[in-house]
């Protein structure tokens, strides 16, 4: 298991509040547009930790196969946490 000292940490931005209606959070110059809740945690021994929680569709309950469509951004941001797309996908940027 990694430690918290040794995970990559990304430029995180937090703007707005009342002045402009509605906050916005960027992980890398990326925003991330489906955010409800942000919480950023400061620890003297670790580097801050930035929590988010996204909008989901509540009470959806599926096996069934679906295609999963990120838009520019969305992906851009995922990678820049350390997401690899799966093997074969196209790059649709």
């Amino acid at each position: 298991m990694i430690s918290p000292h040794e995970l990559p940490t990304h430029q995180v931005t937090i703007t707005g509040g009342q002045a402009i209606g509605r906050t916005l959070v960027a992980i890398d110059g990326h925003e991330i547009r489906t955010c409800t809740k942000a919480t950023l945690n400061l620890t003297a021994d670790t580097a801050p930790v930035l929590e988010l929680s996204l909008l989901v569709l509540n009470d959806l309950d599926t096996g069934l196969p679906a295609l999963v469509v990120l838009d520019g951004p969305a992906r851009a941001a995922l990678r820049a946490m350390g997401w690899t797309p799966p093997p074969g996908e196209t790059e649709e940027e």
